[in-house]
């Protein structure tokens, strides 16, 4: 992404609702730069998925189908 000549990163956020589980995180947001708005927004968000860390992000594509949010490629290891 790039916005008046600035690159912006797309970032991936784990959470963890409880400390202690026997996974790292339960849930998962991707951010993306808004150019209309100049700041970062929700882009997707993954609850109730559990996973490990490390997360490894590669570049794949995210399209939106019928109104569902359509996880073609993304983050793997998650």
């Amino acid at each position: 992404m790039d916005d008046q000549g600035e690159k912006k990163d797309i970032w991936l956020w784990t959470t963890a609702e409880a400390l202690g589980q026997d996974y790292d995180f339960d849930s998962y947001r991707v951010f993306t730069w808004s150019e209309k708005r100049h700041r970062y927004e929700t882009a997707y968000i993954q609850r109730r998925e559990r996973g490990y860390l490390p997360v490894i992000a590669k570049d794949g594509e995210f399209s939106v189908l019928r109104g569902r949010q359509d996880r073609r490629a993304g983050a793997e290891g998650i």
